[in-house]
């Protein structure tokens, strides 16, 4: 996949900041053993800070993507790749129609 055929998985944005975790292509295609892991970055933007880490993506991160939307669609917090392979991203649906995003890396 070539950059600018980047696809976001994700992107979650008001005014002034933004989430997004954009798919590159694959890790390392015709390596049968990592033919379906992904190569993402997580792209945070701020009013006052902007931050890119490259992590990536393996078909579980992508099944427990799926179980977060369905959280989130049920008005539940949720937590997305919290393996300790990523960094985390933590939804917190505070209202309806409102969500607030954290990012933690350890």
């Amino acid at each position: 996949m070539a950059e600018d055929s980047s696809v976001d998985l994700i992107r979650l944005a008001d005014g002034e900041s933004s989430l997004e975790v954009r798919v590159l292509g694959r890790t390392l295609p015709g390596v049968l053993t990592l033919h379906d892991h992904l190569d993402a970055e997580i792209v945070v933007t701020s009013g006052f800070a902007q931050g890119r880490l490259d992590v990536c993506l393996a078909p579980e991160d992508l099944n427990s993507w799926s179980q977060v939307l369905g959280e989130l669609a049920a008005g539940r917090d949720a937590v997305w790749m919290d393996d300790g392979r990523n960094p985390e991203i933590r939804s917190y649906a505070d209202l309806p129609r409102r969500l607030r995003v954290a990012t933690l890396s350890r």
